[in-house]
Parts: structure tokens; sequence; C-alpha cells
């Protein structure tokens, strides 16, 4: 199979929106998946070459001294696998690939759901002082110290409603090694209503706020770093208002 590709995003067909979709690995994504699929096939794109190209601090490096990852220039040709996904398990897989992306020596994120409910009620109860001074929280109605617990969980409903409806996207943050719940991402569209920047609803854009438990405070910069390098890298955004550290 050969492939004339438009661009290396996340190495996912974008055309055509609708019917099944091609996912083209050239990487890890070759022996480990991860994903259902209906069919696999050996692929080659043209356009584009396999190469350490992207600078990272997230997996390798700090911000100083950036390493080098894995990706897709210009030029060349790479050989890789194609997955044909059904059309039904279309926007899960997009998803999961995005989801699949953030993993970090400190921490991971996975879409939030009501299965997280004792543990992110747990965070945030304890760090609500530390919560309302991290950027992007300041003068917000939430957290708020009366709600319980059964409120929270219809939160957290919501929450995994927008995801699946895809008008907002929103992430638990759990530690490396212990799974411990330890923070959230919140990326939310304009069209969601949820974003209050006017300069994101002019362009393709979203609005995006992180916080970490007060006994994890010193991570609140490394999420911010790694969240804002994800965002570049692997989400369509022109325009994100995430305040900054």
């Amino acid at each position: 199979m050969r492939v004339a590709a438009a661009s290396p995003a996340a190495g996912v067909s974008r055309t055509p929106q609708q019917g099944d979709l091609w996912v083209f690995g050239y990487g890890s994504l070759m022996w480990l998946p991860g994903f259902d699929y209906v069919e696999r096939q050996g692929a080659t794109v043209r356009g584009w070459r396999r190469s350490l190209c992207i600078y990272s601090h997230v997996y390798r490096g700090t911000p100083e001294r950036p390493g080098l990852v894995l990706g897709l220039d210009r030029g060349g040709a790479c050989r890789g696998v194609a997955f044909r996904v059904a059309a039904a398990l279309r926007e899960p897989t997009i998803d999961y690939l995005r989801a699949r992306e953030l993993v970090t020596a400190a921490f991971r994120l996975e879409p939030l759901g009501p299965e997280h409910n004792e543990g992110d009620y747990r965070a945030w109860t304890s760090s609500i002082a530390h919560i309302r001074a991290t950027p992007g929280f300041e003068g917000r109605s939430w957290p708020t110290p009366d709600m319980t617990l059964t409120e929270n969980l219809g939160d957290l409903e919501q929450h995994a409603a927008d995801f699946a409806g895809r008008s907002g996207f929103t992430y638990t943050v759990r530690a490396a090694g212990s799974d411990e719940i330890i923070g959230c991402v919140y990326i939310y569209p304009p069209a969601s209503g949820a974003s209050e920047a006017p300069e994101a609803s002019e362009a393709f854009g979203a609005d995006v706020r992180s916080w970490v438990s007060a006994d994890h405070a010193a991570l609140d910069v490394t999420l911010y770093q790694a969240v804002s390098a994800w965002l570049r890298s692997a989400w369509p955004f022109t325009v994100v208002r995430y305040a900054p550290r």
C-alpha cells in the first residue's frame, strides 16, 4: 500500500471525514497499536521520512536542553504499517491516539470519567487553596468546599459526556508508579461555550486549564510545559489560551 501524505500529524488520515479510518504507524505503533482494527498491511508514505526531528523535553532532555524524538520529516519515503479502523470506532480511536501520546516519567493522562470520582474528589478537596491560587483558576467559583462526592460524580459524568461528544476534553493526571490521581487538565474549544477567550473565537482555538494537588505542587510547571508541547504537536488548535507558569 502506498500513501501520499499531506501531513505527518499523528499518522492519522484526515480524509475522508466519514467512513473507515486509516492510521499509519512508523514507530512503536507498528507493533503495539493499542486499538482495534479490521485490517493491517505494510504501507509506504511518499514525501515524508522517519527522522529524529522533533525537539522534546517531555520524553527526554530538559526545557533548557531538549532531546530529539522520532517524527516524520519532509522528503523521501517511510515504510511502516497501515491500520484500517472501522467507521464506528473512528472517533474513539483518534481520542485514544491523542491520549496515548502524553506519558512522562512523572505522570500520565487519561480521559476523566466517573470511575475516577473518589480519587479526583480526594485530590482537589485536599488542595482547594492551592488550586484557587493556580494560574487560570483565580476568581472562579470552583473548587467549592461544600461540594459533595455525589455532586462531583455528576461533574465527572458531564465531562465524560463532553468527551464522547467531542465538545470538550478533560483528562485526569495520574502519578507515575502509584497511579494516584494528582490533578486534571481541561481542554475546551470555544464552540462548547466553556471558553472565555475572545481571541479563541476568532480562530480554531481552545481554552486550557490544569491543576495539580498541593502535595504535588512541584509538578505544576512540568505539567504545563508537557501539555503545551502536546497541544502544539498533536492537536489542531491554532490559538490556545493557557495561563502561563
